[in-house]
């Protein structure tokens, strides 16, 4: 589980599609760009790295916290 704050409001993500298509859901609500970025956790972050390309949603990642 992932958690995902929009407009100061905190809330999970599952790594389903029904969950990926909601977060695709509020981050287009914006009506503006929106970059989305991942953390390096093996492979988990492929299927949303792939729905949010297909959404057109940019995205970067996954991204190395380690250091």
């Amino acid at each position: 589980m992932k958690l995902f704050e929009a407009a100061g409001v905190a809330f999970l993500v599952l790594n389903t599609r029904a969950e990926h298509e909601h977060l695709i859901e509020v981050l287009q609500a914006y009506g503006r760009p929106v970059v989305c970025a991942f953390e390096a956790t093996g492979n988990y972050h492929r299927p949303i790295a792939w729905r949010l390309a297909e959404a057109k949603v940019l995205w970067a990642g996954p991204v190395d916290t380690a250091g």
